[in-house]
């Protein structure tokens, strides 16, 4: 969801093709869901976005994608943007 005033590039944003991958490290994933996701990967890296949430640092990602994962990161790492939140802001509505 995208909000603001008109003119701010909301509908520019929004008719991207992208791929969102939320909260990635925040469940162990098996063997077969590591393949899966590198495919995944593999197939859209150069041709569409891939946006990725995580709470881990790239020097912990070793405790989901464990000894197969370096394929996976390296596609991920490739050709990357970094954008770090810090702090925390709650964006749900109260009312």
């Amino acid at each position: 969801m995208f909000i603001g005033p008109p003119g701010v590039g909301k509908t520019h944003l929004a008719n991207y093709d992208v791929l969102v991958i939320e909260e990635l490290g925040y469940l162990p994933m098996t063997r077969q869901a590591r393949y899966n996701l590198f495919q995944l990967i593999n197939s859209l890296y150069e041709y569409h976005s891939i946006i990725l949430t995580t709470n881990k640092d790239f020097t912990n990602w070793g405790e989901f994608f464990h000894d197969d994962g370096a394929l996976c990161v390296n596609l991920i790492l490739y050709n990357y943007r970094r954008g770090n939140i810090d702090g925390v802001r709650e964006f749900r509505s109260s009312g």
